[in-house]
């Protein structure tokens, strides 16, 4: 006779259809696949921006910057944008204020001398753009906006010249924008005279 079966249940009878139970014992942990992306949208990016402006771009806004007037020129003035700022190339600033009822200008109250002077005179102590506009505050005045006129006049904003406290030697501040300056510059080569001829065209 022929040896006993190796199994004692035959095997079912197979079926048209797959089982539905996996070829694998056990499912893989973790997904083969990432997240899928975002869906990308019908609509454009938005356009570019402009051209970047000549300001630097260390987070400060154009509109931050300020002219500081030399305190007997106002034909020389430098941009400032930093707020705590006491010097421009290697020249201390002193606070310069126009009172808000009639714009006039002024570096002291009573006197320009130690006491009077808005920063000092003999000891002077160089101010910050946010320490001149607490001072001009205390005063009922601000930073001075008039733009300077056609030409060096004594004691008129925004650099006061001739109003003592040896701030003439100095920078001052002003709340005039740096945009300014072309315009002042303009003038320079109208009524600042020189003391060499002009070029020849």
């Amino acid at each position: 006779p022929t040896e006993t079966p190796t199994t004692a249940t035959p095997t079912e009878t197979p079926t048209d259809m797959p089982t539905e139970t996996p070829t694998t014992s056990e499912p893989t942990a973790t997904t083969t696949t990432l997240t899928p992306t975002e869906s990308p949208t019908d609509a454009p990016t938005d356009a570019p921006l402009a051209l970047p402006t000549e300001t630097p771009t260390d987070g400060t806004a154009a509109s931050d910057c300020v002219l500081v007037y030399r305190g007997n020129n106002v034909f020389d003035s430098q941009c400032v944008c930093d707020p705590f700022a006491t010097s421009v190339n290697g020249v201390f600033i002193a606070p310069t204020c126009c009172r808000n009822s009639d714009g006039v200008c002024f570096r002291s109250i009573g006197k320009a001398n130690q006491n009077g002077c808005l920063a000092g005179k003999k000891r002077f102590q160089p101010t910050n753009r946010l320490q001149t506009e607490l001072l001009c505050a205390d005063h009922d005045a601000t930073l001075c906006t008039t733009p300077p006129p056609p030409a060096n006049v004594w004691g008129l904003s925004p650099n006061c010249r001739g109003k003592g406290c040896k701030y003439d030697t100095k920078y001052v501040w002003s709340a005039i924008p740096c945009s300014a300056r072309r315009r002042t510059d303009a003038l320079a080569a109208t009524w600042a005279p020189t003391d060499k001829p002009t070029v020849v065209p």
